[in-house]
């Protein structure tokens, strides 16, 4: 029952993503997307400021009123999410002429800037839906986040074992530990957003990010669990801000036309790094008797999804590539 419901889970959730991407798209040009997609997978790294402590301190109450733990993580948790989902609803708007919050001056400059964007887009080579999986961009993208995600999920399963083998600590003290690699992403994104959204080449940072998520993962097989700690804060923050600058590229990158789709099927297929993560990490783990063969296959993937940005559509018009007080409202 519980991996059926499960998979119902990702059946739900699987358009949510790739839709925030796209809905991106139709609200913001590209030169502000870099800020808006850190704010929204800030919200990711939040959480897991968030309910590292809450999961930990829920899992203590493990047999209160006869359910396990766990089971009160999820039901209390969950209930939450469905709450917030069901108040987005009312609150989230599907066209810029009906946001309440933009004066007319601001409604305008604003659609101005997304039909530019939009404009600069349409040039790119026509692509039909049934061929789609077999563009080399989209390709070249579904192999990046595939890498990508990998050492996400591996930081997300492995970390708090890690911070166990420190010693001595509760279910609680390992969630807050647990939160620090979050707090450092979410700083780090938001900060190197400003300056990629001016640059006209994302490719360089992305690179970068990648090679520090790497180096961080192959750091933590050295050393004590906090030196470990302090390796995989490095690698998490590299792995959230390539995500930082992968979604904008992806966004700008695909025509037009197959932005939905493509989008999608990047996202989708990506995602299957979330399976093969915990498998690959936990099956090296058991045969092994160590963490560090998954660490440095982790390594590699990072370093491979550098190859990949080397020729992912990075660099921009100049318009893009700017911005002015009349492109981008102030309270947009």
């Amino acid at each position: 029952m519980f991996y059926g419901l499960r998979f119902l889970l990702g059946v739900a959730e699987a358009g949510f993503f790739p839709g925030a991407m796209l809905y991106l798209t139709q609200w913001l040009p590209d030169s502000s997307r870099g800020r808006a997609t850190a704010i929204f997978l800030g919200g990711s790294a939040a959480a897991g400021v968030i309910t590292g402590p809450i999961t930990g301190a829920l899992l203590e109450l493990h047999g209160a009123g006869g359910i396990a733990g766990w089971r009160w993580m999820f039901a209390l948790e969950g209930t939450f999410s469905v709450i917030v989902g069901v108040i987005a609803g009312f609150f989230l708007v599907s066209r810029i002429e009906d946001a309440r919050w933009l004066s007319a001056e601001e409604k305008t400059a604003l659609r101005t800037a997304v039909a530019q964007d939009e404009t600069a887009r349409a040039r790119a080579p026509k692509v039909s839906r049934l061929r789609l999986m077999f563009h080399p961009q989209v390709a070249l993208l579904t192999g990046a986040f595939f890498s990508m995600t990998l050492t996400g999920y591996a930081i997300t399963f492995w970390l708090p074992s890690l911070i166990e083998e420190i010693g001595g600590l509760s279910s609680f003290e390992v969630g807050l530990l647990s939160a620090i690699p979050a707090v450092c992403s979410m700083i780090a994104m938001y900060t190197m957003s400003h300056f990629t959204d001016r640059a006209p080449d994302r490719r360089p940072y992305l690179a970068l990010t990648l090679v520090l998520s790497a180096l961080g993962t192959y750091l933590a097989t050295l050393g004590s669990p906090w030196f470990g700690l302090a390796a995989i804060t490095l690698a998490g923050v590299g792995s959230k801000c390539a995500a930082t600058l992968f979604w904008p590229m992806a966004q700008s990158g695909l025509d037009l036309r197959i932005a939905a789709p493509g989008l999608a099927l990047v996202n989708s297929i990506g995602n299957l790094g979330g399976f093969v993560s915990p498998f690959l990490f936990g099956y090296l783990k058991d045969t092994t008797g160590s963490t560090n063969g998954g660490l440095y296959i982790l390594s590699a993937a990072s370093l491979l999804a550098v190859v990949a940005a080397r020729f992912l559509r990075g660099a921009r018009t100049a318009g893009a590539a700017s911005t002015t007080p009349a492109a981008e409202p102030q309270k947009a």
